[in-house]
């Protein structure tokens, strides 16, 4: 299956950490989505992605195991906090998480 990361999902080490054997395929950027912090995780906004037309969120596509989307279902709290979607890139599906319940929140300092 092949996964589109964002946040700190983007990040080789905590992919690593949470899959298997995941493998990191390319950069791209995701059309008609804007990047958004709009639930709390910790002390500041955790990312989520939100439909905006002529907006675009760069993230990366990996390719995983189903066993490495179980992983990541329990850590991004599918089916409880999160949803999925999916997109269509050069014929290929992939998929990535949404939050359900959205609010406000600023960003992690380092954003």
């Amino acid at each position: 299956m092949l996964y589109f990361a964002y946040g700190s999902n983007l990040s080789h080490e905590q992919m690593r950490e949470r899959c298997k054997n995941p493998k990191y395929i390319k950069n791209i950027f995701l059309e008609g989505y804007k990047l958004s912090f709009c639930t709390i995780n910790r002390n500041y906004g955790a990312a989520n992605i939100v439909k905006k037309p002529d907006s675009k969120v760069p993230g990366g596509v990996w390719k995983i195991s189903a066993s490495d989307e179980k992983e990541l279902d329990y850590y991004e709290g599918f089916p409880i906090k999160y949803t999925k979607d999916f997109f269509t890139l050069n014929g290929e599906k992939i998929m990535f998480y949404i939050i359900k319940r959205q609010y406000s929140f600023k960003p992690p300092q380092r954003w």
